[in-house]
């Protein structure tokens, strides 16, 4: 038995779609943002740990020792990098999937925060860090 379905697309009535205004964008928190760098607004790598405290913050852990962690880590320096640790938090690339594989994002500030603190969370704590509060 053979199948055939023959119709035409140009008969199939089209709904008319009207574009909708964009809703205007929602006001931020005030969050003090840190003093920027000449490189993308971040701030620059010499201020330190305590310059990422607003961003550390946001997370319900304990943001003192986050910050410490991060001293120890990075510096305070979101690009660092050694042996397959990457950012702020210096974290390894077997966390790559939390990124959807883009192992570079983890030197985006923000990203490389919000993953340190997933894995603190499924963790339980400090424990996959070199560097203990």
């Amino acid at each position: 038995m053979d199948f055939t379905l023959d119709f035409a697309l140009a008969a199939i009535p089209r709904p008319h779609i009207e574009a909708k205004a964009e809703a205007p964008p929602v006001a931020a928190a005030a969050v003090p943002l840190p003093a920027a760098s000449a490189q993308g607004g971040l701030p620059a790598a010499s201020a330190g740990p305590a310059t990422w405290e607003w961003l550390v913050s946001r997370y319900r852990w304990p943001v003192a020792e986050a910050l410490s962690v991060l001293a120890c880590e990075s510096r305070g320096d979101p690009a660092a990098y050694r042996a397959g640790n990457y950012g702020l938090f210096q974290i390894n690339s077997i966390h790559a999937w939390r990124v959807g594989g883009k192992v570079a994002s983890l030197f985006e500030p923000e990203t490389n925060v919000r993953v340190a603190y997933d894995v603190w969370r499924d963790n339980a704590g400090w424990g996959p860090w070199a560097c203990k509060p």
